[in-house]
């Protein structure tokens, strides 16, 4: 690695300057917005409470409230982490998933602790979608996750049961119904996940209908608590 850097400086995957060997400069490093972890609806983690209450639920969740316990995200899908995201997923950047599981490590040990979690797993991709891309961007992220976080890794927990089309251009409505009914754990996973408490791992979270289909499934299958957690959120 030492030996590539003098021949080939690494540059910031944001902005394109020489970063010392770092994926992004100093400067984009320091411009990553970091979402708040407190004063927030405790259970889908987007709202702010107006009189900054400890225990505070949206108006979103307390009229439908998801099927992960609670979701949380590091940062702002935005700026520098933006476009490590869109490296990482659709660029082939797959060296930049331990970067991106350090930054969610830092949410994780805000909100749980390795204590409170048995095992992450990541949202699955549909076996198509798998070969087109050729490797599943949640996966890579969760691998780093379960070594920076200190928790097991649980592949294959959750599958996808028909391909859904990309959700990039959906409303939130539009975007419920196409994965309503997506996820499923498989017959020889269910010993595994029942009782357990399991951390569902993903890029980006905007809606929250993906990470809530996900624990919906995972906890028809006897899981007892679900949390989810993203590098980012719009």
């Amino acid at each position: 690695s030492a030996v590539g850097d003098l021949i080939m400086p690494r540059r910031c995957v944001s902005c394109g300057a020489l970063s010392d060997g770092e994926f992004l400069c100093r400067e984009c490093r320091l411009s990553v917005e970091l979402r708040p972890q407190s004063g927030i609806c405790r259970v889908c983690g987007r709202a702010a409470a107006a009189s900054g209450e400890a225990d505070f639920v949206c108006g979103a969740c307390a009229e439908d409230r998801p099927d992960y316990d609670m979701a949380r995200s590091a940062a702002w899908f935005s700026g520098p982490v933006r476009d490590m995201v869109h490296a990482f997923k659709y660029r082939g950047a797959v060296w930049l998933a331990r970067e991106l599981a350090e930054l969610a490590g830092g949410c994780f040990y805000a909100n749980w602790g390795e204590d409170r979690v048995d095992a992450v797993c990541p949202v699955p991709l549909f076996p198509s979608r798998l070969r087109s891309r050729g490797y599943n961007q949640a996966g890579l992220l969760a691998e780093e996750l379960s070594v920076v976080a200190g928790i097991a890794l649980m592949n294959g927990a959750l599958i996808r049961t028909r391909n859904t089309p990309t959700q990039t251009e959906m409303n939130s409505r539009r975007r419920h119904e196409n994965v309503r009914g997506a996820f499923a754990v498989p017959d020889f996973m269910a010993d595994f996940v029942y009782g357990k408490t399991i951390l569902v791992a993903d890029d980006v979270m905007t809606t929250g209908a993906t990470l809530s289909e996900c624990a919906k499934a995972l906890k028809k299958a006897g899981a007892g608590r679900v949390y989810a957690l993203t590098v980012a959120r719009d």
